[in-house]
């Protein structure tokens, strides 16, 4: 990418999806998709990589919560105030 003459590298979003398997569907917010095969320290070291070896910036995605049935935002219940 570096030779092409790239100077960043654009991600989608990286967290768990939802059933309908789009990027834009997330499930969990706080879990990397199983798909990668990776850790959130793996994509950290490879952001740092891009960064430090390539002169590479990075840019993902930000998908705000929707009503996604599957979230645990959706799933997780309040306690009521009294």
């Amino acid at each position: 990418m570096k030779e092409a003459g790239y100077n960043a590298i654009h991600f989608t979003p990286v967290q768990t999806l939802g059933s309908s398997n789009s990027a834009y569907s997330i499930a969990d917010y706080h879990q990397l998709n199983p798909a990668f095969e990776a850790s959130l320290n793996g994509l950290e070291a490879l952001v740092q990589k891009l960064e430090r070896e390539w002169h590479m910036l990075s840019i993902q995605d930000v998908v705000w919560p929707m009503p996604f049935s599957m979230t645990k935002l959706t799933t997780t219940r309040l306690p009521l105030r009294s």
